[in-house]
This record gives structure tokens, sequence and C-alpha cells, in this order.
């Protein structure tokens, strides 16, 4: 991954956790009727995954 602004290299656990979410996302779309493949979604479950990771990660540190 080319490091962004915000987003600095990720490792490969970083990695796998994304890969994970983003793979139970299609899941859920799937569940609920969607098409994750369709053009509108496509690129939804990696779109979430990343999001997710953003809202989240001060969760991880110390104060």
């Amino acid at each position: 991954m080319c490091q962004q602004e915000n987003h600095p290299v990720q490792t490969d656990e970083e990695n796998a956790q994304l890969n994970t979410i983003a793979r139970a996302t299609r899941e859920i779309l799937i569940a609920i009727g969607e098409d994750p493949d369709r053009d509108g979604l496509k690129d939804t479950p990696q779109r979430f995954a990343r999001a997710l990771r953003d809202l989240t990660r001060g969760m991880s540190g110390s104060l």
C-alpha cells in the first residue's frame, strides 16, 4: 500500500484484519439481499473496512 497523508503503511496483521472485515461486510450485504458485485457496491466491503479502521484507530492505545 502506498503511504497516504493520514494512513501509514499497513502491517501484514492490519491487512489481514481489513480483509476479514471486508469479507464479513460482503456476507452481510448478501444476507440482506444485495449483490456485492454490482457497480454501486463493488468497493463497499473494502471501503467499509477502512472506515471502521479509521473510526476505531484510537481504541487500541493507552491514555
